[in-house]
């Protein structure tokens, strides 16, 4: 079994500090900025890139250095929130080079991340260690960098520590849609930690709001639970997704981990309708190889061995694309998804 490597976790902090960016006031309109900032609002992160590439051409051509500084730093962000590793570490550079003043923070919280989606968390967290202190806590930056340093204690399976950052950010915080997803995240690590009764309090007290979005991940948290604690649980072997929830990497991740419960204890055909949610809700390629590779198993325990080879070749299909797709046959408009590889107990389970 391998651990689930969840994406697109720091979207909701990165974004809330982009927002309030987006709504000063330009000296000059270019067409690039409008067109990116209209694409991150909308999470299409590769789209948003390129038009800042543009902004960053027209800026150039202008010779106006502000506007050049502010394109590069928002196609860094945006090559960020994509999970564009490569592209984001060559921007970084090229942006070091041009503005060596660049602010510290910034820079470093940068370079965080791209470890991050690197999978390299233990370098990662020792920038960010150093970094916090030095954040003032009125800085919104502060809470993306303790998202990261939480994000590179889940990879390194140093859940407590992570829980500490979740119980953190939790404290007297407001009844928003952000922080019900730090809840759950902690909920998910304290359940990692084997604190199955502490999850089970928490998600107790969790306040049941009427948005769809909620009610399902209330449902799916209590399905997950009860099977970490042997309840009795009902089949899901017919499960339907929530589509409000599609772009929310949370549900790839929660119905990977219930399908690795279902495995568990034996009942392939639960697990099978587990992990086909994960694909359905799989933001990424690799999402969906996993849990394609994941399902593929569940035939082959089922005696299914027609119906096992033609999930795998969804499956190489799905191994074949560059990322911008989540799946062979999805449409091709869905966002990619960005993020950093984290793990929790659990996982979608690859062939050898």
């Amino acid at each position: 079994m391998k651990n689930i490597f969840l994406r697109k976790f720091l979207t909701g902090s990165m974004l809330l500090l982009f927002s309030a960016a987006l709504s000063a006031a330009e000296p000059v309109e270019y067409a690039g900025k409008v067109s990116g900032d209209n694409a991150l609002s909308l999470q299409n992160f590769d789209a948003a890139a390129g038009f800042y590439r543009t902004y960053r051409q027209e800026a150039e051509n202008l010779q106006d250095i502000p506007a050049v500084r502010d394109a590069l730093e928002s196609e860094i962000n945006a090559r960020i929130l994509g999970a564009r590793a490569a592209q984001a570490e060559e921007l970084l550079s090229l942006y070091r080079q041009r503005f060596p003043d660049a602010e510290k923070c910034s820079v470093s919280l940068w370079s965080a991340d791209i470890l991050l989606l690197k999978r390299d968390p233990a370098n990662a967290a020792v920038i960010l260690t150093q970094l916090l202190p030095e954040i003032p806590k009125q800085d919104p930056r502060r809470i993306r960098a303790m998202l990261s340093l939480a994000a590179a204690h889940e990879m390194l399976k140093a859940y407590d520590a992570a829980v500490g950052i979740y119980s953190e950010l939790l404290k007297n915080s407001p009844d928003t849609l952000f922080f019900r997803k730090l809840e759950e995240r902690r909920i998910l690590a304290l359940t990692a930690l084997g604190k199955t009764d502490e999850a089970i309090e928490l998600l107790a007290k969790l306040k049941l709001n009427e948005d769809a979005r909620s009610i399902e991940a209330y449902r799916l948290l209590n399905t997950y639970l009860s099977l970490k604690n042997h309840a009795k649980t009902e089949s899901f072997a017919n499960e339907k997704i929530e589509e409000e929830a599609k772009e929310d990497g949370f549900f790839y991740l929660i119905t990977s981990l219930i399908g690795d419960e279902f495995f568990r204890i034996g009942d392939y055909a639960s697990a099978l309708g587990s992990y086909r949610m994960a694909y359905l809700y799989a933001r990424t390629s690799e999402e969906a190889f996993s849990a394609l590779t994941a399902m593929a198993v569940m035939l082959e325990k089922m005696d299914k061995p027609q119906d096992a080879g033609s999930v795998q070749t969804r499956r190489n299909a799905a191994g074949d694309q560059d990322g911008d797709n989540p799946s062979a046959g999805k449409d091709q408009t869905r966002k990619r998804s960005s993020g950093h590889g984290k793990t929790l107990s659990g996982g979608t389970i690859r062939q050898k």
